[in-house]
């Protein structure tokens, strides 16, 4: 899966994979915040 798409994109992807939408989900907020620390630099 590709962890660097964008966040909406990664909701489609966690809701056709349901079953590891917990790790993901958990992974996602990691990225998210991954992302704005360089959106700051």
């Amino acid at each position: 899966m590709r962890v660097y798409a964008k966040p909406k994109c990664l909701i489609i992807q966690l809701n056709s994979l349901k079953n590891v939408t917990i790790k993901q989900g958990a992974h996602e907020t990691l990225t998210f915040q991954a992302s704005s620390l360089i959106m700051t630099l």
